[in-house]
């Protein structure tokens, strides 16, 4: 199904003004094309700030606190990811990621209604199933952070899906065939953070600033000293312009790319406003706005390549960051969508973490799956704020 933007959409939505109609589910090269334009204003600089718009938008523990707005300058939450939770393999060592998710003021707000008036008590006592849906502007990104320790390197894998040693259920980035250095100085054979990523420095102004849920690190410390830098390596980004949201996912790919205008391509239907900004450029992209799309056809000879044969013709369905979903088994025939349409509460009186266990999102959720909960519009955040009400009870 195609939607047209009407002017009053376009209005609310400022970054749907230059699309005209939104892009069918099936289309890839329209849902791409729609993508990089959202990418392209949520990267843009935000006023004097020196920071991108998503990074001024209230970050989880904000819209979640009964506190009000902090004065800035404001606190940086982190967390580890709930993806890894109850792996035999998290990541260790360099491969360490950690989280934050920033809710745009639509997204905000409607989350504070959510909180004032539709609290789970009184959603049983008139016998909801779901809390009222997003607003069409609502947007909401989650950032992934690899740390880089003061005076020292770390690798980041650049992923590949068509190279055969990387296996369909061993895709940990540890096991990528190429692996880049990234340094805080020049140092031959890295590449130069600032260059080639969006980096938060740590201070000795601002260490006091960043906040880590219990159990980050050991004894809950955020493991962050004055002279260590945390470089974005993906962004997820969930924007409510339509009723099942859009899903893309931004991940860093290499300073090498592959050029051309089939999705094989790192960068097809990427913008030149993009492709010659630093260092947005260097962010790959999977997209995808429902649950049935097919995986396009790709001719032999492509540029760019086609992708291998994977078991249960993985790709098909496939929006994933490499950096995170490709660790879970069955990682690559992963989707966005799918995942976040089983967002829920627990039911009444249990409380639980309901981020489907590894390969646990092959098969699409069913009714029976929601039984006995409230479905919180594909929002695993509203949905753990009112997993840990139910724990505090």
């Amino acid at each position: 199904m195609t939607y047209r933007v009407t002017s009053r959409l376009a209005r609310t939505i400022p970054w749907l003004a230059a699309i005209g109609t939104l892009a069918s589910a099936q289309d890839i090269t329209a849902l791409r094309t729609e993508a990089w334009e959202l990418f392209g204003r949520i990267t843009q600089q935000a006023g004097n700030s020196g920071l991108p718009v998503w990074r001024t938008w209230r970050q989880g523990p904000e819209v979640f606190s009964s506190a009000p707005n902090p004065k800035t300058p404001r606190s940086l939450y982190l967390s580890l990811p709930r993806e890894f939770e109850k792996l035999t393999t998290p990541p260790t060592g360099t491969y360490v990621l950690y989280e934050s998710t920033y809710f745009n003021p639509d997204a905000d707000a409607h989350i504070q209604m959510i909180r004032q008036k539709e609290s789970l008590d009184i959603l049983h006592r008139v016998n909801r199933r779901e809390v009222s849906e997003f607003p069409p502007a609502a947007v909401i990104a989650k950032a992934f952070w690899r740390k880089i320790p003061a005076g020292t390197t770390t690798n980041i894998g650049i992923w590949d899906w068509s190279i055969p040693s990387i296996f369909y259920y061993d895709t940990r980035e540890e096991n990528w065939p190429q692996q880049q250095c990234v340094s805080l100085t020049s140092k031959n054979g890295c590449l130069l953070a600032s260059d080639d990523f969006h980096v938060i420095n740590i201070t000795s102004q601002n260490v006091g600033l960043f906040k880590c849920n219990v159990g980050c690190l050991p004894g809950g410390s955020t493991g962050l000293i004055p002279g260590d830098s945390l470089m974005l390596i993906a962004l997820h980004v969930a924007a409510k312009s339509r009723p099942d949201w859009f899903w893309s996912t931004f991940w860093w790919k290499g300073v090498s790319r592959r050029d051309g205008g089939t999705w094989t391509c790192d960068n097809a239907q990427r913008p030149p406003q993009i492709a010659n900004s630093n260092p947005w450029r260097n962010y790959s992209m999977d997209v995808t706005a429902g649950f049935t799309t097919p995986k396009p056809a790709i001719a032999a000879g492509d540029s760019c390549g086609v992708p291998l044969t994977l078991p249960g013709d993985a790709q098909w369905l496939a929006t994933f960051d490499p950096f995170v979903e490709a660790r879970l088994a069955g990682g690559r025939s992963s989707s966005c969508i799918d995942c976040h349409a089983r967002a829920r509460t627990p039911p009444t009186g249990k409380a639980a973490n309901y981020v489907p266990k590894p390969g646990a999102t092959d098969d699409y959720p069913g009714l029976k799956d929601f039984e006995g909960h409230v479905r919180t519009d594909y929002d695993w955040s509203l949905a753990h704020f009112f997993d840990s009400l139910s724990s505090a009870k």
